[in-house]
C-alpha cells in the first residue's frame, strides 16, 4: 500500500513539474450617484442622492497537463452597497457580500493550427451574504440579511487561439451548454428555515453561433 501511494505521489509531482502553469482573471469597481432638488412653490428644498459601489476580483489559475488536458480553479470575490437615498442618511445601507470557488477541467478535443476547440467542466461553490444598518427613533440597527449558499455544475465549449508562447485568446461559445444548480436560502432569525431552489437546464443553438451576444473574448497569460 505504502509503495501504491508513493507511486501515485511520485507521478504527481512528475505530472506538475511539467505542467505549465497560466493565469487570468478580472477585477472591476463601479460607482455612481445622482442628486435629485426637489423645490415646490412655497415649500423647502429636498434633496435625494442615491448612491451604490460595487467591487469584484476573480482570480483564476491553470495548469496544462500535456497537449489536452488543463485543470484549475477560478475564486471570485465582490461586494457591493447601496446607501439609502436622502443625502443626510449615511447610517442606512445596504451591503451585499458574495464569495464562490470554482475548479474546472478543460479537454482540447479539435486542434486547427493555432486554434483550439475544447469542452469545458466546472463545479462552483458560493454564498451570497446580505447585511443592512437602518436608523430607527435615532437608534442605528445593524441586521444580517437571509444568506444564500449556491452549488452548480456547468458544461460548456470554448475555442482558444494562441497569440505567442506567452499568450493566448479565449472565447466561450455560449450557444450550446448544461447547467445543473441548487440555491439554498436560510433565515437570518432562523437557520432552520430555508429555500431550496433547483434547476437543470440543456440547450443549444446553431442560428446565433457569432453573434456578440453568444461569445465574450478574454485572455491568459503562460509562464
Amino acid at each position: 500500500m505504502k509503495k501504491i501511494l508513493l507511486s501515485l505521489a511520485l507521478m504527481a509531482f512528475i505530472g506538475s513539474a511539467n505542467a505549465q502553469l497560466w493565469f487570468g482573471g478580472s477585477v472591476g469597481y463601479n460607482s455612481n450617484s445622482t442628486t435629485t432638488v426637489i423645490k415646490p412653490k412655497g415649500g423647502d428644498e429636498t434633496k435625494s442622492k442615491p448612491v451604490s459601489s460595487s467591487f469584484s476580483f476573480s482570480p483564476k489559475v491553470g495548469f496544462q497537463l500535456g497537449d489536452a488536458f488543463e485543470v484549475g480553479a477560478m475564486l471570485t470575490m465582490g461586494t457591493k452597497k447601496s446607501f439609502a437615498d436622502k443625502e443626510d442618511d449615511k447610517d442606512n445601507w445596504m451591503k451585499t457580500t458574495t464569495w464562490a470557488l470554482a475548479p474546472f477541467a478543460r479537454y482540447s478535443f479539435a486542434t486547427f493550427g493555432k486554434f483550439s476547440l475544447k469542452a469545458v467542466g466546472e463545479l462552483s461553490f458560493g454564498q451570497e451574504i446580505p447585511k443592512s444598518s437602518v436608523v430607527i427613533g435615532g437608534k442605528t440597527e445593524k441586521d444580517d440579511g437571509d444568506k444564500t449558499t449556491t452549488i452548480a455544475l456547468n458544461v460548456y465549449p470554448m475555442m482558444s487561439y494562441t497569440l505567442s508562447d506567452h499568450f493566448d485568446l479565449e472565447a466561450s461559445l455560449n450557444f450550446f451548454g448544461l447547467s445543473a444548480s441548487s440555491e439554498t436560502t436560510k433565515e437570518a432569525d432562523n437557520s432552520n428555515n430555508k429555500v431550496v431552489e433547483k434547476s437543470f437546464s440543456f440547450f443549444g443553438n446553431s442560428n446565433t453561433v457569432l453573434t456578440s451576444g453568444f461569445v465574450t473574448v478574454g485572455f491568459i497569460y503562460k509562464l
